[in-house]
C-alpha cells in the first residue's frame, strides 16, 4: 500500500517581509535604550572613579597637611593660578605624587621635609575612560571671585557664579573632549543636575556652577568641551 507524499509549504515572501518588519520595529525601540544603558554605565563608572580620587586626595592631606605639590626637598611648591585646560607640570601635578614619592623625572630627597610623612601610594592609577581623554589631577590656586568654565575656581551655590574656593588651594581633575551628553550624565550624578537654575541654563544644568564644570557650548553645534571636576580644597598654608 502506497502513502501519498504531501509537500510542506514554506513561508511566503509576504510573511518573511512581515517578520522582518516586526524585527526592525523592535530593534528601533530597543537599540536607543541599550545605548542609553551603556552610556549611563560609563558615567556611573567615572563617578565612582571620582570618589576614589577624592578619597586619595583626602588621605594625602591627612598625612602631608597641604594640598600643594611638594618640591624635591619636601617643601610645598607655591600653587599657581592655572586654567582648567592647563597641562600638568612638576608644580601642579598632584596626581603623580599621589601615586609616587618624589617628582617625575627629577631626583628627589624623599627623606626630608614633608616627604617623611608620605605614606602612599594613595592612588594606584588615574584610570583610562571612554568619556573624553584620560584625566589629570592638578593642584592650583583659586584666585577669582567670578567663576567661569575655564577658571580653576568653583561656585557651589545654586545660583550665581561667586567662587567658593577663592584664595584656597583647589584640587581638580580634567577630562578633554567630553561630549555634552556625557557631561550631562556626570553632572546629574555628582551635582544632581540642579546647578543651572539661573537664567539661560539648559536642561536645568550649568557648565559653571557645582563640582562639575564643562566649557563647551550647551545646545550648540560643537558638542565637546573640557570637563573639570572638583576633588578638594583647603586654605593656603
Amino acid at each position: 500500500m502506497f502513502k501519498s507524499l504531501k509537500s510542506k509549504a514554506g513561508f511566503t515572501m509576504i510573511e518573511i517581509i512581515g517578520v522582518l518588519a516586526v524585527i526592525s520595529v523592535l530593534a528601533a525601540l530597543v537599540a536607543p535604550k541599550v545605548f542609553d544603558t551603556i552610556a549611563d554605565s560609563k558615567a556611573s563608572a567615572l563617578a565612582s572613579d571620582i570618589r576614589t580620587y577624592t578619597a586619595a586626595v583626602n588621605d594625602w592631606y591627612a598625612d602631608i597637611g597641604t594640598l600643594n605639590v611638594l618640591g624635591a626637598s619636601g617643601v610645598p611648591v607655591a600653587a599657581l593660578a592655572v586654567t582648567t585646560t592647563a597641562t600638568s607640570t612638576s608644580t601642579n601635578d598632584l596626581g603623580f605624587q599621589l601615586m609616587n614619592i618624589g617628582i617625575k623625572g627629577t631626583a628627589s630627597n624623599v627623606t626630608t621635609g614633608l616627604w617623611a610623612r608620605w605614606e602612599g601610594p594613595y592612588l594606584d592609577a588615574i584610570k583610562h575612560t571612554s568619556i573624553g581623554s584620560v584625566g589629570q589631577i592638578i593642584s592650583a590656586l583659586g584666585t577669582t571671585t567670578a567663576v567661569t568654565a575655564t577658571t580653576n575656581d568653583f561656585a557651589f551655590a545654586s545660583t550665581g557664579t561667586i567662587s567658593s574656593t577663592n584664595n584656597k588651594i583647589v584640587v581638580f581633575i580634567t577630562y578633554a573632549a567630553v561630549a555634552e551628553t556625557d557631561w550631562e550624565r556626570i553632572e546629574d550624578i555628582i551635582d544632581g543636575g540642579k546647578t543651572g537654575s539661573g537664567a539661560g541654563a539648559v536642561n536645568a544644568r550649568s557648565g559653571i556652577r557645582g563640582k562639575v564644570k564643562w566649557d563647551g557650548t550647551e545646545g550648540g553645534v560643537s558638542d565637546q568641551g573640557t570637563m573639570t571636576i572638583y576633588l578638594a580644597s583647603a586654605l593656603i598654608n
